[in-house]
């Protein structure tokens, strides 16, 4: 697994563009992205976050990412949105989406109106009126 980071001033220096680029190095171990994180950086919360997601430890990540996405990190609200749905908690996952822009409220509405059409008579799981 690889970690990808922006090389801007490297790549002005070499007598690039100067326009983004990135270079990839290697994810840093748990115990790595553990330590970060309890710094109560919002950026190493939603790192560590991401790392538990990855590893199948949801209701863990839900725990690291939700004070990350609170202090407003787009990202974690989207990392804790997609782990929050990947548990089944839909609702909860379309609130946090809600919170990052255009993009996050076209996900809510559509997280919305699937759970509208499952619960719709006669859709699967649920007998015709």
């Amino acid at each position: 697994m690889f970690w990808r980071r922006r090389a801007r001033a490297r790549g002005a220096e070499q007598g690039g563009s100067g326009g983004a680029r990135f270079t990839f190095r290697a994810m840093p171990s748990e115990a790595e992205l553990r330590r970060a994180a309890e710094t109560g950086s919002p950026q190493a919360l939603n790192q560590y976050g991401v790392k538990l997601r990855i590893d199948g430890r949801l209701e863990e990540a839900v725990e690291v990412l939700t004070p990350a996405a609170e202090a407003g990190r787009q990202d974690a609200t989207a990392n804790l949105a997609l782990t929050l749905l990947s548990l089944g908690r839909g609702e909860e996952a379309a609130a946090w989406f809600e919170r990052n822009g255009p993009m996050g409220e076209a996900m809510a509405r559509r997280i919305r109106e699937r759970r509208d059409e499952d619960d719709a008579p006669g859709s699967p799981g649920r007998p015709a009126r």
